[in-house]
């Protein structure tokens, strides 16, 4: 005859709420703080990266700051950036489909070289592997000096010292 190990007695109520209070805990607390990331990188990337439209109000604002425009000048600095803005709209557009191209040309050509199982992650993951160009067409292009938006290198730059 098998002996069975006695049977354990059921978890107290009490036991079993503390421990469900527990992981719904755990639960609110991820969500708390996925949220909180979230609006986090969100604010940041919209610090770096300004909408086109915000572009010629930061670029007046920042001159401002380093130069002390008068009212007169910052009316005529933004006209002066709504009329070029057409141009280098079309000069990035440009730039960036024939970027695009020469990518695409790139990649082929790397491809043509690789075995067939390198081939085939390359096709699979080659977005990973070689990136395309930086921005998209009908975004504005990152302001001359913003690198990208880098942290530190564009509008997100403190003001220069005096002037605040």
């Amino acid at each position: 005859m098998e002996e069975t190990a006695p049977e354990s007695p059921p978890m107290p109520l009490k036991h079993r709420l503390g421990s469900r209070l527990v992981m719904v805990g755990i639960f609110l607390l991820g969500l708390a703080l996925g949220h909180v990331a979230t609006v986090f990188l969100s604010h940041r990337h919209f610090r770096e990266h300004p909408a086109p439209d915000r572009i010629p109000d930061l670029i007046i604002r920042r001159l401002d700051e380093y130069l002390g425009l008068n009212p007169g000048q910052k009316e005529k600095i933004r006209t002066v950036i709504a009329e070029r803005h057409t141009a280098i709209e079309a000069l990035h557009q440009e730039t960036f489909a024939r970027m695009k191209s020469e990518i695409e040309v790139l990649k082929k050509a790397i491809a043509a070289e690789l075995d067939p199982k390198q081939a085939e992650i390359f096709a699979r993951d080659n977005e990973k592997i070689l990136p395309g160009p930086p921005g998209n067409p009908g975004e504005a292009p990152p302001p001359p000096g913003s690198f990208g938006g880098r942290p530190g290198h564009g509008f997100d730059c403190p003001p220069p010292p005096g002037r605040r």
